[in-house]
């Protein structure tokens, strides 16, 4: 003890009221005196009264991170104790067991079932429990929770090990993970979100629902990972009204347009839950939520009731034709007494969609639609219409040309090849686009073998010989193809010599830069089923080439402007009509809304 004192320092040996300690803002946590480290910094001086308050930091584990076990369906803290106690007869355990600790085969399936366990502990209790739970308060790892339904919800699983991740953190972990297919289609780009979404959406309770619907491969993959997404995809009366469009269409295209459709209905239902407490659409398809539903149409329509507007207008004209659609949907489900949709009484579920449906039909014009159109209408004559400038058109066409052969160039003398055939393909689209006025979509949608089909004159002679001579001389200078157009029906398409020429050295090396399962003459590379978008495309270059007005530099403003400059021209009436023809549309069309 003597020998102790001679070390002390001088303060405390001429003083036995006050000891060294922490400050108070230093000071962690109260905790037993077993085990326990006294953790002292910063010097200060309290009296031995005070010695009571004084907080010390307890480093002994707390086992609070829990994990459900995959085969029991306990919560347990030691899992790897758990499993070879209680299921060392399971053939995933018994590999477990055979590897020796340490081993990194031995942690991945460890992890692997840890994974699987909290997945179906989320699925049962709808809260998450993610791979890298934050710290607490005293530096323990505490359990996370959070709501599934919350839109703003963080944690995504991961569709091949089961485990939640930051959704800022799914695509690192994802390149990774050990559960993911190595070998993978570098021209399949998959979207980690959305996948995610899929995963968590159709591996629940109504999985079997999901497997038969062609919607989960054709339009859940493109459809945004969100919470207006989710909620449509979890709809089951949603999902069936958009699987009959599906089924009703034959191209492609149509997928956007679904997913457009669904999404509507998927904010439709997330105010209806807000305002009724419903917990589906179906739900909703009484008469006494007809007011409900129109507030809703309302509120996802922008409705100012001030000034009596709407920001999307068109939104709450179509709606209750939407919904009268899925109340058809929903009447063949209960009378095919679908397992799918449930509900206790058939005949009061179909007397009340019937109500409803009248509701809809014989009120929803005064309630919305009227007032919509007029807000339309209005919108449409007030604000100025603005066409292209001739000479910025011209501009436009030089500039493309110009690139255009610069592109060429450099692909035939194996510069940059890929990079330029992208280049070079948009440059084709957009003069495709230019000459011949079509809609976007008559333009991007072509394919090869429509556009590699020889129309030949030789069966055609005695009318190729009642033509002029400079009629004579465009059909050899022009190519001409039909494709399908709006509604189905057959649109020529005309193609110059020089943009003839930028195809032939588009088809020459497409082998090397498009995979031969994408069909489209002006396909997106590196692309299994891809197109370019006319639209993005047509704004891309007008922008690079500097024109005036960048902005108008659309497929219908073009369409318009070279309406509108054909009214100074003199031509009769049965030219009129063929200019109609070639446009697309009835003469009556062309002179009410594209001049």
């Amino acid at each position: 003890d003597n020998a102790r004192e001679d070390t002390l320092p001088e303060r405390l040996q001429t003083s036995n009221d006050v000891i060294p300690v922490a400050p108070e803002n230093c000071l962690v946590s109260q905790g037993n005196t077993k085990n326990v480290d006294n953790v002292i910094i910063n010097f200060g001086e309290i009296t031995k009264n005070q010695q009571e308050e004084i907080e010390y930091y307890d480093n002994t584990r707390p086992w609070t991170k829990k994990n459900m076990c995959c085969y029991c369906f306990k919560e347990v803290t030691h899992f790897s104790r758990h499993l070879q106690r209680n299921h060392k007869e399971e053939r995933a355990v018994k590999e477990l067991l055979n590897l020796p600790v340490g081993n990194p085969k031995r942690k991945e399936l460890l992890d692997i079932m840890r994974r699987q366990g909290n997945y179906l502990y989320s699925n049962q209790s709808n809260t998450i429990r993610p791979v890298r739970r934050p710290k607490g308060i005293f530096g323990n790892e505490t359990e996370v929770t959070a709501n599934i339904e919350n839109g703003k919800n963080k944690y995504v699983a991961c569709p091949d090990c089961f485990g939640f991740f930051k959704r800022n953190f799914l695509r690192r972990h994802r390149k990774t993970c050990e559960r993911r297919p190595k070998r993978r289609d570098p021209c399949n780009r998959e979207n980690h979100l959305t996948a995610a979404q899929i995963f968590t959406v159709c591996s629940g309770a109504y999985n079997d629902f999901y497997n038969t619907l062609r919607l989960k491969d054709e339009v859940f993959s493109i459809m945004r990972s969100d919470e207006i997404s989710t909620a449509a995809m979890k709809d089951v009366l949603i999902c069936c009204y958009a699987e009959s469009l599906l089924r009703k269409h034959k191209r492609t295209q149509i997928r956007n347009s679904i997913s457009n459709k669904m999404r509507e209905l998927g904010r439709l239902v997330i105010n209806l839950k807000q305002s009724t407490g419903i917990q589906n659409l179906a739900d909703a398809l009484k008469p006494e939520f007809f007011d409900n539903i129109v507030s809703c149409t309302k509120i996802i329509s922008g409705y100012d009731a001030e000034s009596r507007t709407y920001k999307a207008a068109s939104l709450a004209l179509h709606m209750g034709t939407t919904i009268t659609q899925v109340c058809d949907i929903a009447t063949k489900m209960i009378i095919k007494n679908s397992r799918f949709l449930p509900c206790q009484d058939k005949e009061l579920s179909l007397k009340n969609i019937k109500r409803l449906k009248g509701l809809i039909e014989s009120r929803w014009n005064s309630e919305l639609s009227s007032l919509a159109l007029k807000d339309l209408n209005e919108k449409k004559w007030e604000k100025p219409k603005l066409l292209p400038l001739t000479s910025d058109v011209m501009e436009f066409q030089q500039y493309l040309m110009k690139n255009g052969q610069e592109a060429c160039d450099n692909i035939l003398n194996q510069v940059k090849v890929n990079q330029e055939y992208r280049r070079l393909t948009e440059i084709s689209l957009s003069l495709t686009l230019l000459l011949n006025r079509k809609r976007i979509g008559e333009v991007q949608f072509l394919k090869v073998k429509t556009y590699t089909t020889e129309n030949s004159i030789n069966n055609q002679e005695e009318f190729f010989l009642t033509l002029s001579e400079s009629e004579k001389l465009l059909t050899k200078n022009f190519k001409r193809v039909v494709t399908g157009g709006k509604g189905s029906k057959p649109v020529a398409i005309l193609f110059p010599k020089d943009i003839q020429k930028f195809i032939k050295v588009m088809l020459s090396v497409r082998n090397d830069c498009v995979p031969e399962t994408n069909e489209y003459l002006f396909a997106n590379p590196s692309t299994k089923n891809k197109w370019l978008s006319g639209y993005h495309v047509l704004k891309k270059l007008a922008s690079a080439s500097g024109v005036k007005n960048q902005n108008l530099f659309t497929s219908t403003r073009l369409r318009k402007q070279i309406a509108t400059v054909l009214q100074v021209m003199t031509i009769n009436d049965s030219e009129m009509e063929q200019f109609a023809a070639f446009m697309g549309h009835t003469r009556k069309t062309h002179e009410a809304f594209y001049r």
